[in-house]
């Protein structure tokens, strides 16, 4: 029972290890009176040894003293001392000092200080990245403080350099939409199309169509930016407002805003490099590709999509997925948006990749029988059938969906032929106990 108590709670143990480690470091740091003496043998170096310890612990101290100290007096809008402070306090002082805007404190801090240990970034302190990855000019526009940027270039920063976070002093007023900072910046010959391949924030104008910022956007279109440059995902700053609006970053009001800047603008409306590859990694970055038309037609803005057919936009362009327009509009159930694209000669045959549902399947899963009359009126495929091989008769058979039966035997549709398994649509009307849809199969057709 002993042993056993023992292993039930091992942490009697650990204790026990501690509690030795604890008193033999003791032991070990606490000088005896024969090296207080210096009568250890060793000339004396034990007694100067803790010395030197002592005195290494009393600066730290007060670096640390300092360091609150200068933290405090930024909070507060005191200007204090910078000698002897660590750079991570600075940091934190300067950045105090930003967001409230005490700029005789942010203009002392950044003249004053002087680097005490090989911590500390190098010299200028105006270009280098604070506690948290931002340089001053990047926390001042993010914050947007306009006068606090105004003393930031005033003092020579640069208006190019990229914080740890992979973003410029555009990209941070730009995710806020702070106009006065973008124009100041741009004053200041800031690139309106900053950008490395290596970097994850975008060229400004994707920063700023994704972020839905309408007079952000038009002042970059002005300043001569770049309207068909992507990002690292592929995607224009079209493509890119409008997958933002997909992925309910931004509402359809901005959305139809910033699209009509930049198609008005003469954007790029259409995508080349959104075909499916064969390789993984290609297929999994052509369906990072947002094709506007598709996406558009997805979401049901019928604006967008009537301001995208009106600046010709292909209507049968496919995304990464390999689905157009159309199809896209048929699965999401917009009734108006698929009449529209069908008015502006969207396919109907072929229109969706392999193993993909059919148009009228859709249609009918969907039980809109306008949408079903319309797409049987352009010409779609009836006898298509869906991934588990179903074509449209048997489905509005199964459901009973006597308006789509008439509508698909007015068509001429063969209601009569068996599926795979060798069942009819009558058959499934029965097995459901649809009458009503199972007396209109039985009724002779010419």
């Amino acid at each position: 029972m002993q042993r056993a108590s023992r292993i039930a709670q091992p942490h009697r143990l650990v204790w026990h290890i501690y509690a030795f480690w604890i008193i033999a470091r003791a032991f070990s740091e606490t000088p005896t009176f024969a090296e207080n003496a210096g009568l250890c043998g060793c000339g004396g170096s034990c007694k100067s040894e803790m010395d030197s310890r002592g005195a290494a612990e009393q600066r730290f101290r007060e670096r640390e003293c300092a360091g609150r100290d200068l933290w405090c007096a930024a909070q507060t809008g005191r200007v204090s001392s910078t000698a002897g402070v660590h750079f991570m306090w600075f940091s934190r002082a300067l950045r105090v000092a930003l967001w409230n805007e005490h700029l005789h404190v942010v203009a002392h801090l950044v003249s004053h200080y002087s680097p005490v240990s090989h911590y500390s970034p190098p010299a200028p302190i105006i270009s280098a990245c604070l506690d948290g990855g931002r340089t001053p000019l990047t926390y001042a526009a993010l914050v947007g403080s306009v006068r606090a940027v105004q003393l930031l270039l005033h003092a020579k920063a640069d208006v190019h350099v990229f914080d740890n976070l992979d973003c410029s002093p555009m990209h941070c007023a730009l995710q806020r939409g702070y106009l006065p900072t973008v124009q100041l910046l741009l004053s200041a010959k800031a690139d309106v199309n900053v950008n490395h391949v290596d970097r994850r924030a975008g060229p400004p104008l994707v920063h700023a169509a994704t972020a839905g910022h309408v007079h952000v956007v038009r002042l970059l279109v002005d300043a001569k930016a770049h309207l068909d440059t992507v990002d690292n995902a592929g995607n224009t700053a079209l493509g890119a407002a409008i997958h933002g609006a997909y992925n309910k970053v931004l509402d359809a009001n901005a959305l139809l805003a910033v699209a009509q800047v930049l198609v008005g603008a003469k954007a790029r409306v259409d995508v080349d490099n959104a075909t499916p590859a064969a390789d993984h990694y290609r297929a999994w970055h052509a369906m990072a590709v947002c094709v506007p038309i598709t996406q558009a037609a997805a979401r049901g803005h019928m604006p967008l999509v009537r301001l995208l057919v009106d600046a010709r936009a292909d209507v049968n362009s496919v995304d990464g997925y390999g689905r157009t327009a159309l199809i896209r509009a048929v699965r999401a159930n917009h009734t108006s948006t698929a009449r529209l694209l069908l008015a502006a000669k969207a396919h109907t045959i072929e229109a969706f990749r392999q193993g993909d549902d059919g148009l009228v399947w859709n249609a009918i899963h969907n039980r809109n029988v306008p949408l079903l009359s319309t797409l049987v009126r352009a010409k779609a495929d009836m006898h298509r059938t869906s991934s588990l091989g179903w074509a449209g008769v048997y489905l509005a058979a199964a459901q009973g969906l006597t308006r789509a039966l008439q509508v698909l035997l007015a068509a001429k549709v063969d209601a009569d032929a068996p599926d795979s398994r060798g069942r009819t649509a009558l058959w499934y009307a029965e097995l459901k106990g649809h009458a009503a849809a199972a007396q209109l199969l039985r009724t002779p057709r010419p």
